[in-house]
């Protein structure tokens, strides 16, 4: 994404981004970033948490402002500070030799899915497509083989 601010930028459109991985957007040169010390997978901060999101919405417009950069400015609160909240983070994420099995991983982030569906009175989008949840392994396997089978031509 930091090339194409970039792209954008020297086309005329002013651009901002969030940033989970400070060594990436040093590395690319965004021009406007805001660094956010929260888990990957998190760039607005705590679910739930409106007010907070809105923070870091705020900081990252307010970027807009600055001339064109690279600018990266800290998000001056980590509200994740001293919690254990065990979520994979970008650093951690070792590259396979093989291909990822994604029906397996799908399976391993059901339960934080069922917690959230339970949290939010089982309201979810996924009854819009009239897929029961508890099939979404089969269904992901077999698109993972289709996306793996050889082509014909």
């Amino acid at each position: 994404m930091g090339v194409l601010a970039r792209v954008f930028e020297e086309h005329g459109l002013v651009t901002t981004s969030i940033s989970l991985v400070r060594a990436h957007t040093e590395k690319v040169k965004r021009p406007r970033a805001l660094f956010v010390p929260f888990p990957f997978g998190h760039p607005l901060g705590k679910a739930d948490d409106p007010p907070l999101q809105t923070r870091v919405i705020y900081a990252a417009f307010a970027l807009l402002d600055e001339p064109a950069g690279p600018v990266l400015r800290d998000f001056p609160e980590d509200v994740y500070s001293g919690q254990d909240i065990n979520l994979a983070q970008a650093s951690n994420v070792s590259v396979p030799e093989s291909p990822a099995d994604v029906a397996f991983e799908v399976t391993t982030l059901r339960p934080y899915y069922e917690q959230w569906v339970a949290a939010h009175l089982g309201l979810t989008t996924v009854c819009v497509t009239l897929a029961d949840h508890r099939r979404l392994r089969g269904h992901v396997r077999n698109l993972d083989d289709c996306a793996h089978r050889p082509s014909d031509n």
